[in-house]
C-alpha cells in the first residue's frame, strides 16, 4: 500500500502568525489540494515553525466541510500526552495517527490509512490552546479511483474489427482514447462512448471503435484523470485472435455442430462468397463444412478469423470455453513462469465478479509473480471452467505474445528439456540451469520469433534442438 507525503505539494505555503508572547508561530499546510488514490495511506502535512515542540499541546484534527446532526466534525484529537478520540467520526476510527516522535519538532502530521472516496474534502489543522483568534490552516483533500482497462473484440464491421473497452471504477470521471501503434488517437472510427455512475459516485466508461488493418494491428485503450493526472492502458494485439483460432482449428472442426448458421452469418457480413456459403451448405456433415469454412478462413486474413472466432463465442460459447479450459490445464506450469501482467489480470477477474476480494487482496500481496501465479492458479481450480475461460481471454488480450507462443508450439512435441529451454529462449533473458547466458546465435532465433511472429514454429524450433547442445553451454 503507498503512502503519500505531501511535501511536495508545498509549492504555495498558506500560513497563519500565531503570537505566542514575544515570539510568533507560523502553522503551515500545503494550499494546493492533496491527491490520493481510493486504498492509499496518505499523510496530510501540517507542521509548526519555528519548530517549537507539539508534545504538550492540544492538536485538533476535523472536517471543516462536513455538517452532521450533532455538529460533530473531529478526524483526530491528541490532548494529555495521548489519542482522545471518543467522539471521533465513526468513518474515521482505527484510520487516523500522528507521529509521536515528531511532535518535539513541530511535526502535528496527520496519517489517514486506506483512503476512501468520502474522505474527500477538507481538513481543518488546529492548536486551539495558542493564544491568537485564528489558530490553525485548512488542508484540502482529492481522493480518485482507477482500474485497469479491458479489451475485448465484439465482431466486425465495415470491413473492420470491433473492439470494446470497458474500465470501471473510477473517481473523479475519466476520460477513455484509443490510440494506434504510434500513440496518436485512433481518427477511423467511429468511436462510441458511454458513461454511467454506481450508487457509490464511480464512473464505468465504455468505448468501441472500429480498427482497420495496420502494418502492427497493435492497439491501446487509455483511461485518464485529467485532474489527478492518473491513468492506466492496455494494449491488444488482434493477431493474437487469429493464433487462437489456429491453434483450435483441427478442435473445431471436429467439435463444431453450428458451421451453417456461421456460415450465414459470415455471408451476411460480406466476408465470405455466395460459391463458398453454398458449397458448406451442400458439404455432407459438419465436418465437411468446417474444412470447406476453413478454407475460407485461411485465404481470408485476420479479419475475417477475428469475425469468425466472435460468431463462435455466440453461437458455440460451451465449445470455446471447454478449449479455454484445455489450454490452461494444458500449460499451467507455463502460465506459472511466464505470465508477467499478473495484476491487471486478477483486476479483470474483481472486476467480472469472477473472484472475491478476498483472493483479489491475496494474490496481490504474495511476494514473487510466479507466486502471485500460483495462488491464482488454485484459486481457478475451485471456482470452475466459466473462470478459467475468463482467465484465458483476459490473458490473450494483456499477453498475446505468450498465448500466441504457447498455442503454436502446442502441435510440436519435442524433447522435454529442449522444449524448457525452447520457452527460457523467448520469454527469459537467461536459460536456468546454464553456466552461460544466451549466446549470439540463439538471439538470433529469439529475434526471429519476437519481431517476426511465424505462423509456424516447427522449422525454427527443430533448428533451434538441433543447435542447443552447441549453442549452450549447460
Amino acid at each position: 500500500m503507498k503512502t503519500s507525503w505531501c511535501l511536495g505539494c508545498c509549492f504555495g505555503i498558506q500560513y497563519i502568525l500565531l503570537a505566542t508572547g514575544s515570539s510568533q508561530i507560523q502553522v503551515l499546510g500545503p494550499a494546493d489540494p492533496v491527491i490520493a488514490l481510493e486504498g492509499d495511506d496518505i499523510i496530510l502535512l501540517c507542521y509548526l515553525k519555528p519548530n517549537v515542540s507539539a508534545k504538550d499541546m492540544i492538536v485538533e484534527w476535523t472536517r471543516t466541510d462536513l455538517k452532521t446532526p450533532q455538529n460533530t466534525k473531529r478526524v483526530h484529537l491528541y490532548r494529555d500526552g495521548r489519542y482522545a478520540n471518543d467522539d471521533q467520526l465513526p468513518a474515521y476510527m482505527g484510520r487516523t495517527s500522528l507521529f509521536p516522535e515528531e511532535l518535539k519538532n513541530g511535526n502535528v502530521s496527520l496519517k489517514l490509512s486506506t483512503v476512501k472516496l468520502t474522505d474527500a474534502g477538507s481538513y481543518g489543522c488546529l492548536i486551539p490552546l495558542l493564544s491568537s483568534q485564528v489558530k490553525g490552516v485548512t488542508i484540502h483533500l482529492t481522493v480518485g479511483a482507477v482500474s485497469q482497462p479491458m479489451i475485448s473484440i465484439e465482431g466486425t464491421k465495415n470491413n473492420g474489427v470491433v473492439l470494446k473497452c470497458d474500465s470501471g471504477s473510477w473517481y473523479p470521471e475519466p476520460e477513455m482514447t484509443w490510440l494506434d501503434s504510434d500513440g496518436a488517437i485512433l481518427s477511423d472510427g467511429p468511436t462510441e462512448i458511454e458513461t454511467e455512475t454506481d450508487s457509490e459516485g464511480r464512473y464505468t466508461v465504455r468505448a468501441h471503435v472500429t480498427v482497420q488493418k495496420t502494418d502492427s494491428n497493435r492497439f491501446t485503450c487509455r483511461v485518464l484523470q485529467h485532474q489527478s493526472k492518473h491513468m492506466k492502458e492496455t494494449k491488444i494485439h488482434v493477431p493474437g485472435i487469429v493464433a487462437c483460432v489456429d491453434r483450435i482449428k483441427a478442435g473445431l472442426i471436429q467439435s463444431v455442430t453450428k458451421a451453417i448458421e456461421i456460415s450465414d452469418v459470415l455471408l451476411q457480413k460480406d466476408l465470405i462468397k455466395k460459391e463458398i456459403h453454398s458449397s458448406v451448405s451442400a458439404a455432407g456433415n459438419s465436418q465437411d463444412q468446417m474444412k470447406l469454412l476453413f478454407q475460407a478462413l485461411d485465404s481470408g486474413g485476420s479479419e475475417i478469423k477475428s469475425a469468425f472466432y466472435s460468431i463462435l463465442l455466440e453461437h458455440e460459447p460451451d465449445l470455446l470455453r471447454d478449449l479455454d479450459v484445455q489450454f490452461m490445464d494444458n500449460h499451467r506450469t507455463d502460465l506459472i513462469q511466464m505470465v508477467t501482467k499478473v495484476k491487471p489480470i486478477v483486476d479483470g477477474l474483481l472486476q467480472k465478479d469472477l473472484i472475491p476480494p478476498g483472493v483479489h487482496s491475496e494474490v496481490n500481496d504474495a511476494g514473487t509473480r510466479h507466486e502471485k501465479m500460483s495462488l491464482l492458479c488454485q484459486a481457478l481450480d475451485s471456482r470452475g471452467p466459466n473462470v478459467k475461460s475468463a482467465f484465458y481471454r483476459i490473458l490473450m488480450e494483456l499477453e498475446p505474445d505468450l498465448v500466441y507462443f504457447l498455442n503454436m508450439l502446442a502441435v510440436i512435441e519435442p524433447d522435454e528439456r529442449m522444449n524448457h529451454l525452447f520457452k527460457q529462449l523467448v520469454f527469459s533473458d537467461t536459460l536456468p540451469g546454464c553456466t552461460m547466458d544466451i549466446t549470439p546465435g540463439l538471439w538470433v532465433m529469439r529475434q526471429q520469433v519476437i519481431t517476426t511472429r511465424p505462423t509456424d514454429l516447427s522449422e525454427l524450433a527443430h533448428s533451434f534442438w538441433q543447435s542447443a547442445p552447441v549453442l549452450i553451454n549447460c
